[in-house]
């Protein structure tokens, strides 16, 4: 059963909520499965950190204090009151695209990388008028794009000389959401960035090239880079790195021990 946890956590409720257990509160998450929301029962997951310092502020950031860049990157980040993100609240973001001709429309963030780790970077994103987001490590090192009007990747792939093992998956969190993740192994250290591009669904790469129209583009929300092969429940951060502790649970001898699943 269930024993306790040193700090908050995130679950999906019945119906479809994304919510915030606190300390030692246990979790009973869902899955939306053949459009609806089924239990998955007790949720316990180990320890993990998202390592990016904004998950859900990506107002441009010209002076590197640590939100979402979009200066000079044809896109930029619009709060909006139209659509409800996976917490059901008005605070999801819609990355626009600009009107730069044959351009990427993107934001980045930077990160510390660590030789031989591998990396699971995911975000919730839905269609604003166009049907693709893209994922990057660099800009070519690792890469996905994925179409959320369909729920398939489109094109995953890695350059062998900073990243390899790349791929990449999504799951239908309801509502027209998919939480994208693109999973990757890094093969050097030191400064990189992540990427958020928007894509028209027919430009290829890793960073669609298209003329926008600066309106269309895609609602985005709760981006998590961590360590590890697959995404975990997500952690919220505000102005620096968080984690979310292991939860604890007491088998039938009665032996703490630390829960190393994910649903």
């Amino acid at each position: 059963r269930f024993e306790s946890r040193s700090s908050k956590a995130s679950y999906f409720t019945k119906d479809g909520i994304l919510k915030f257990a606190q300390n030692d509160q246990e979790r009973y998450s869902h899955k939306y499965s053949k459009g609806k929301w089924v239990e998955t029962g007790l949720y316990l997951e180990k320890s993990a950190t998202n390592v990016l310092t904004a998950s859900n502020r990506f107002d441009d950031d010209t002076s590197g204090g640590g939100w979402w860049e979009d200066n000079q990157n044809n896109a930029f980040a619009q709060k909006t009151v139209g659509t409800t993100s996976p917490e059901g609240l008005y605070n999801a973001t819609k990355l626009v695209e600009s009107t730069a001709a044959g351009a990427g429309h993107y934001l980045r963030e930077t990160f510390s990388e660590v030789a031989g780790t591998t990396y699971a970077y995911s975000i919730f994103a839905k269609p604003a008028g166009r049907p693709e987001v893209a994922l990057n490590f660099g800009a070519s090192r690792a890469f996905a794009r994925f179409n959320t009007n369909n729920g398939t990747v489109t094109e995953v792939g890695h350059n062998t000389t900073n990243f390899v093992d790349s791929r990449a998956y999504m799951e239908d969190v309801g509502d027209g959401w998919y939480r994208c993740t693109l999973v990757a192994k890094s093969v050097n250290a030191g400064a990189n960035y992540i990427r958020i591009a928007i894509g028209d669904g027919s430009a290829s790469g890793h960073t669609p090239a298209y003329t926008g129209n600066g309106s269309d583009g895609i609602y985005i929300y709760g981006a998590q880079l961590e360590a590890g092969s697959f995404s975990t429940s997500y952690i919220e951060t505000y102005g620096g790195s968080a984690t979310r502790t292991a939860d604890i649970y007491v088998t039938d001898n009665d032996m703490i021990r630390e829960k190393d699943i994910c649903h």
